[in-house]
């Protein structure tokens, strides 16, 4: 987001942050093995990612000397037109990608898969709980051409929600009968109860859950549907889906770690070198964070508490003589866990 008029990427569009500010749509492109940054470009703000879609695959194509691919999407990428596109035009690449429930289609398959995904044999390992996965084949749209749908379904995830839901609306109803203003809930109130008119100021109103529609909105509750063309198990396709979580964790290491949650400058110019400079830094937070997971080292410190440790390195210049002060224990081990040869001590 950015209060800049200078800017002409910068236009009104959906914020993602809930802000109301024009702002710029920055794509960024992760590979799945390295989990580094490859690209990143930026697109006017009033565009969606369904609208960005073709272009991007395009420049990917481009920069990758149009080797076959493996494109990995959420949702908000999905979109009947694209899917044409992938299967019609790429389908010398592999995708996978998210499908919204606001497809007939993706709540048909949940009902037709609802009393027989939670069986011991649908077992889908993750790096915490278990969760169930299926793999069913399918004709897409009438088209003739054959994918595959992957179902995965989380019940603790379900329970969650069904929770939450369940102690909101009555929270709802609590709050209605009391005579509470509710009018920031306008629409949930609208949705989720039916209050009964009464014969007098003094009645309590008579407040009723409208069960069915908390039914409704939980009918795909710890769901999700994959559709793809490439012929791997459930499994594979949940493992390859999880890694897209490092572009969420790039956006966040950019407006938190980066101070990039506001552009904060005013013309074009600067705007693309401050972001050329951020993703050169985000390149190196990024490979970091990897090291960090695969040495173990969030068990014993955070990131951040990582950079403390190495400020505390520190030269001193006497006289055209650079020495190094002495380093401490911790420092010492996290060389060694990066693979870093200890710096001379002079």
């Amino acid at each position: 987001s950015s209060y800049s008029k200078l800017i002409n990427d910068c236009e009104w569009g959906y914020n993602r942050d809930g802000e109301e500010l024009p702002q710029i749509n920055l794509c960024m492109l992760f590979g799945e093995q390295s989990q580094l940054p490859v690209y990143q470009t930026v697109y006017s703000g009033s565009l969606n990612d369904v609208s960005t879609f073709k272009t991007t695959i395009e420049e990917l194509r481009a920069i990758s000397g149009e080797k076959p691919l493996v494109l990995v999407m959420d949702k908000g990428f999905y979109s009947d037109k694209n899917i044409k596109i992938l299967v019609e035009k790429y389908h010398e690449s592999e995708f996978l990608t998210a499908v919204p429930f606001t497809n007939q289609f993706a709540k048909q398959l949940v009902e037709q898969e609802r009393s027989t995904i939670d069986s011991v044999e649908n077992i889908i390992r993750t790096s915490g709980a278990p969760l169930r996965g299926i793999r069913r084949r399918i004709i897409w749209k009438d088209s003739g051409i054959p994918l595959y749908a992957h179902l995965l379904y989380n019940p603790e995830r379900e329970l969650k929600e069904r929770n939450d839901l369940y102690a909101y609306t009555a929270w709802l109803k609590e709050k209605a009968e009391a005579g509470k203003n509710l009018s920031a809930y306008s629409e949930d109130v609208e949705k989720y109860l039916t209050i009964l008119p009464v014969n007098s100021k003094k009645e309590k109103p008579h407040v009723v859950i409208r069960q069915k529609a908390v039914d409704e909105e939980l009918a795909t509750s710890g769901w999700v549907i994959l559709i793809g063309n490439g012929d791997i198990s459930t499994q594979k396709a949940h493992d390859v889906y999880r890694k897209k979580d490092v572009i969420e964790k790039g956006f966040l290491k950019y407006k938190n770690n980066l101070g990039l949650n506001r552009l904060r400058l005013h013309e074009g110019e600067r705007m693309q070198n401050k972001l050329f400079v951020a993703f050169v830094a985000l390149i190196v937070l990024s490979h970091i964070h990897k090291i960090m997971k695969e040495k173990d080292l969030y068990h014993q410190m955070t990131m951040d508490k990582l950079f403390l440790i190495l400020s505390k390195l520190k030269i001193v210049a006497i006289d055209g003589h650079h020495i190094l002060r002495p380093i401490t224990k911790e420092q010492t081990e996290l060389f060694s866990r990066f693979s870093i040869p200890l710096p001379l001590v002079g």
